[in-house]
């Protein structure tokens, strides 16, 4: 049964604004109503039995990635962990079981929403059947129907009977989400509807990244949302792959439009959002079949296979639709192949075959330990949110899982990533402004680029310190559990970022093309003149939370515990990566030249960190003594260096000035009173 409530709010006055600012951040009034004084909101209420007969229960393992249903079995004593887990899956059970390809008794089918733009409905559709190719492998046909709503159906698509995918529009919103409900006795799925925002159907395709919040924003809030309620079970379930592929989305028809002539109403763009569409209504559809996502995935694809068209139209761009997959664009010159996902992956055939394949109740758990002994192959790599770094007390310390990278190095891909962004760059300061077109279309395609950068600026870093996981199943899986990163990749990471992410010359702008971008006067929050380095300091500013936080320090310290005696020497030190971040940041003390805008304000990112470092009263639980003890050795170091900088002769009164106040504030770090444990 189904209960419906509209309910009315309503105030009469919009509170002011605090004067002083407040720890949480104060919600907006409503931008999109006539009054935001009064709204009403439906919320939709469904009841629905439990099954008379409980479905088969599967137990999880920790070497795929499935949704679960997880409880604690306090009835047996003998157990060392009395936690279970049981996989979150349809019931799917063949009409003839001894038939090798059979139908299953009851599909697992999914409702178009009727609000589905008719020239959509087929990238939909191809999106939810794209499945079945998983099924068959396993013995059923046609296991996943796709069914159009009719127009003038009575019923609801929300309702606790009719899976489905919704299409909603807003001014405000560019996401999709795959929910789904599920017996708690076994983890049987017994409804699902994804929700799929217009933001790729809209009109002018060049305005999507505009509907969907900066990534660091979106995911600030859907992070801190996890943690407000409940932690792991939600956190799982977050997912930000619709409103990254806006972004990713704005960024490659830039790019391509500056670099081929890509009309961005042409063929080839429709072609473009179709697949896209395609793309994302796989991943949901995913979800909602019970995949987590696999953020290692991207990584088990050569450089070479992304370069070739046969392959990708063939086997798509990651062995996994559930990665948080970049477009596969090309460096000038280079050929172009698929640029997003076409099918499904290697991983999410095996992953459905854990789940689904019907085995008979005395041979499964021999079965599941045959399928899932295959967690060695290297194209079934996986990584969950928690190994990327969203929710729970890790920080990602894997550079192998990460979002939006692409390829078998993701260390050549931040590379990549920067010279694309660059050529962007050049591009659309070369580009003539033609009568009539968007004001805000150059700088809305800069902001896009940096925000795409600063994904990679995050992933990159995990390299310095970081560790290389397995997930290893005593006994049975070969290998170990952790295994510190390459000193020569550590490095070599270290070094693209000193002389690519945190130097000036990576970002040069013509004043000619910053003077000339205009604001959109029609509207009332109209922004600011466009900042290159505001943007720079945000996304070096990610460099530095990761490269400075308490975890890689931590991680650089103990890494020796994981290498045997004889690779000790050589590795890479907590004193080599500050001396190297300080050396970059703070070039200019031994050159003597001036320090531009953009670098102080990138020392003063630098001196904010330092300082949380150095504050124990605070930061003493967090810190290690030995992390601790070498910020301070550093800060000394360069208390020394700014002196005999300041005296040198010729700079100009905003660099004094800038090294005066850095002198002072570093000395006042240093004089602090000192909380010792």
């Amino acid at each position: 049964s189904t209960l419906t409530a509209r309910v009315h709010f309503a105030t009469p006055r919009i509170p002011a604004p605090p004067v002083t600012p407040v720890p949480v951040p104060m919600p907006t009034p409503p931008q999109t109503t006539p009054d935001p004084r009064s709204m009403f909101f439906s919320f939709v209420y469904n009841f629905r039995a439990l099954p008379e007969q409980p479905a088969a229960v599967r137990h999880a393992d920790l070497r795929l990635g499935h949704f679960m249903e997880s409880y604690s079995n306090l009835g047996n004593d003998l157990h060392a962990n009395p936690r279970v887990h049981l996989v979150s899956r349809w019931r799917l059970e063949k009409k003839d079981p001894a038939a090798a390809l059979s139908e299953p008794v009851q599909p697992i089918v999914y409702w178009m929403d009727k609000n589905i733009p008719a020239k959509y409905r087929e990238s939909v559709k191809a999106g939810i059947v794209e499945w079945n190719k998983a099924f068959e492998k396993i013995g059923f046909k046609d296991a996943v129907v796709a069914k159009q709503q009719p127009d003038d159906a009575d019923w609801d698509n929300m309702d606790s009977t009719h899976a489905s995918i919704r299409w909603f529009t807003g001014s405000d919103v560019g996401f999709a989400i795959g929910p789904s409900h599920k017996d708690p006795r076994t983890g049987e799925i017994l409804d699902a509807d994804i929700g799929m925002s217009d933001v790729f159907g809209r009109g002018t395709r060049r305005l999507a990244a505009d509907d969907v919040p900066p990534s660091s924003q979106a995911q600030a809030h859907d992070h801190a949302w996890a943690g407000e309620r409940g932690g792991q079970a939600l956190a799982d379930q977050l997912c930000t792959y619709m409103a990254d592929q806006a972004g990713e989305f704005g960024f490659t028809l830039d790019l391509l439009a500056l670099r081929d002539g890509l009309d961005m109403d042409g063929p080839e763009a429709e072609a473009l959002a179709q697949a896209v569409v395609k793309d994302v209504v796989m991943h949901e559809v995913g979800h909602t079949l019970g995949l987590k996502h696999n953020f290692r995935s991207s990584t088990t694809v050569t450089q070479a296979q992304l370069r070739d068209k046969a392959y990708t139209e063939a086997h798509g761009i990651s062995n996994s639709v559930m990665d948080y997959n970049a477009y596969n664009l090309p460096l000038k010159g280079e050929p172009r192949a698929s640029l997003t996902n076409t099918t499904l992956g290697a991983y999410d055939y095996w992953a459905i075959e854990y789940a689904y394949k019907p085995i008979p109740a005395e041979q499964e758990s021999a079965e599941l330990g045959r399928i899932a002994a295959r967690s060695t192959e290297p194209q079934l790599a996986y990584g969950d949110d928690f190994d990327q770094g969203t929710g729970g007390p890790y920080d990602g310390f894997d550079p192998r899982s990460n979002q939006r990278d692409l390829g078998d190095d993701p260390l050549a891909y931040a590379k990549k990533r920067l010279k694309l962004s660059q050529e962007l760059w050049e591009r659309v300061q070369t580009r003539k402004p033609q009568p009539g077109e968007d004001p805000l279309r150059n700088r809305r395609s800069v902001s896009e680029s940096f925000r795409q950068l600063g994904m990679t600026a995050n992933n990159i870093s995990k390299y310095v310190g970081g560790i290389y996981a397995e997930r290893i199943v005593p006994g049975v899986t070969p290998g170990q559990a952790f295994t510190p990163v390459d000193n020569a990749q550590q490095r070599e990471a270290l070094r693209f970022i000193a002389t690519g992410l945190l130097s000036s010359d990576s970002f040069r702008f013509r004043p000619e093309f910053l003077a000339n971008q205009s604001l959109d006067y029609n509207e009332w929050e109209r922004g600011l003149p466009l900042s290159i380095p505001d943007a720079v300091a945000t996304l070096q500013g990610r460099v530095l939370d990761r490269l400075m936080s308490p975890n890689t320090a931590r991680r650089l310290i103990d890494q020796g515990a994981y290498l045997p005696e004889a690779q000790r020497k050589g590795a890479v030190s907590l004193s080599e990566v500050y001396g190297t971040l300080q050396g970059a940041i703070f070039s200019e003390l031994k050159t003597g030249t001036d320090i531009d805008r953009m670098r102080r304000s990138l020392q003063r990112e630098y001196l904010r960190r330092l300082q949380a470092q150095l504050n124990r009263a605070t930061n003493g639980a967090t810190v290690y003594a030995d992390a601790f003890s070498m910020a301070r050795y550093h800060a000394s170091q360069l208390a020394t260096s700014l002196r005999t900088a300041s005296a040198k002769p010729g700079l100009s009164v905003e660099t004094k000035a800038h090294l005066a106040e850095t002198l002072d504030m570093l000395n006042s770090m240093l004089k602090a009173t000192l909380v010792r444990s």
